[in-house]
């Protein structure tokens, strides 16, 4: 990313081998109105780490779960990202997460995506891991991902 200072850049070398997909927070699959737009779903400042089996399958089916709810719904706000959550271990609480590449690049313990459409909210956290279930076991309380994630999703 062009934008990025050059020390706070993630480098392709960092995934290679690393075990991880390169996994887009915006999907490429949704920014094909503009040529530009595409191409900068491609920068590594769009990409973390995901777990294959949870890019390839879990998260996928959400993306595509969303592109069918805006034939429903109409056009959708959806906003995605990382979330490093914390773990319990002899009744202490730890944030931990591993980091890949040179560049100590985050990998993510969990992600997240919210949706909005004429008043309604779809909220989703799934664990970066190779998990299989129905979409629905990941929804998530809005007021309680915006406690964990720092963010105020709701004006």
């Amino acid at each position: 990313d062009p934008d990025l200072y050059p020390r706070h850049r993630s480098t392709l070398s960092d995934y290679h081998k690393s075990g991880f997909d390169r996994g887009h927070i915006v999907p490429a699959g949704d920014e094909r109105f503009s040529k530009e737009a595409l191409e900068e779903t491609f920068y590594l400042s769009n990409i973390c780490p995901q777990h294959p089996q949870f890019n390839r399958g879990l998260w996928s089916q959400l993306e595509r779960h969303l592109r069918s709810l805006v034939k429903t719904q109409g056009p959708l706000e959806v906003i995605s990202g990382p979330l490093f959550l914390s773990h319990e271990d002899k009744g202490k609480k730890f944030v931990t997460y591993q980091v890949i590449g040179e560049n100590e690049v985050a990998v993510p313990t969990h992600f997240f995506k919210v949706a909005f459409s004429r008043g309604e909210v779809w909220a989703y956290v799934i664990p970066n891991l190779p998990i299989k279930g129905a979409l629905e076991d990941y929804r998530f309380p809005l007021d309680k991902l915006e406690k964990i994630s720092g963010i105020c999703f709701k004006n």
